[in-house]
């Protein structure tokens, strides 16, 4: 029984699964990342109604990862004017994803979802690529479209990349407002790609269940891959994923060490010792051994 169980936890692990298909026409990314988005939630102590538009963005950002190469990483962010200020998701291909979330006032914290546009209302859509040989970041930017992430993210791809691109993103919350399930599908056509043979896939699409129905199943990504795609294809990778940041209190002091002197120094004398990783909300704390590294480290650096 423990063998078994053993197995069927790792076969329905958070996951990302790339594919191409045999005729070379499409490819494909699904996304299981239930666990991810629940910790997610729990990490940042989130409602439902930011629970949804978290793990969203989560699920976008490791799509985009899924594409890339090694470490290379991927920030997909938003901006919003509505009660959502700003949503933020950093992923990379190996796996590893982070994202956090603000409201625009403590208010909007614990509100449910009643209008889709009301949470984020005018705003953005950024997608930031860190690439190897690339000197700078390459970044494309979209405004706001439709407010739910998944069409928006779709445009960005029509709009930025020139992809034609089918998207679809799921979440299902248990009864008390915690995630139960999280995902997404994407398809994107190839250069080789007809008109015809792209508007035959998206008339089957349209038909797709949401992902979380096949996981509510105990479905394991793998076989949900299979029920979800009309054409015969090819494994690249199987990748699995977690809500993993790389934040120490060590990387905090690498960074504290670019401000001045004074300001160090202002620092400890008022006690201003709580160091916090927005991705992750974990809390670190400064002694009065670290102050004095860091004045010492920097009082050298001027001398």
């Amino acid at each position: 029984m423990q063998k078994d169980k053993i197995k069927a936890n790792f076969l329905n692990r958070d996951r990302a699964i790339k594919v191409i298909s045999k005729d070379g026409l499409f490819r494909a990314v699904l996304i299981k990342n239930s666990n991810t988005a629940k910790v997610a939630q729990q990490k940042h102590q989130l409602q439902e109604a930011g629970a949804y538009f978290l793990s969203r963005v989560l699920t976008g950002s490791s799509m985009l990862a899924a594409l890339l190469k090694g470490e290379e990483r991927v920030v997909l962010s938003i901006e919003g004017a509505g009660m959502i200020s700003y949503i933020s998701a950093e992923a990379l291909q190996i796996g590893e994803v982070r994202g956090f979330l603000r409201f625009k006032s403590l208010e909007n914290v614990g509100q449910s979802i009643v209008k889709l546009e009301d949470m984020l209302g005018a705003g953005f859509l950024r997608v930031t690529k860190v690439m190897y040989n690339q000197a700078q970041p390459v970044q494309g930017i979209i405004p706001l479209q439709f407010g739910d992430i998944v069409n928006d993210l779709a445009y960005y791809f029509t709009q930025s990349e020139q992809v034609p691109t089918f998207l679809q993103m799921d979440s299902d919350f248990n009864d008390d407002g915690t995630i139960k399930h999280s995902g997404g599908l994407m398809i994107q056509s190839l250069p080789n790609a007809s008109q015809a043979e792209i508007e035959k896939l998206h008339e089957f699409l349209n038909e797709l269940p949401p992902v979380c129905d096949l996981f509510n199943q105990d479905i394991s990504p793998e076989e949900s891959l299979k029920k979800l795609l009309p054409f015969e294809y090819n494994v690249l990778s199987s990748t699995p994923l977690d809500f993993f940041c790389r934040c120490s209190k060590d990387v905090f002091k690498g960074k504290l060490i670019t401000l001045g002197k004074a300001e160090l120094e202002d620092m400890h004398r008022m006690n201003h010792n709580e160091l916090v990783c927005q991705f992750c909300n974990a809390h670190y704390y400064l002694t009065n051994e670290d102050f004095k590294e860091l004045i010492a480290e920097k009082t050298a650096k001027l001398n």
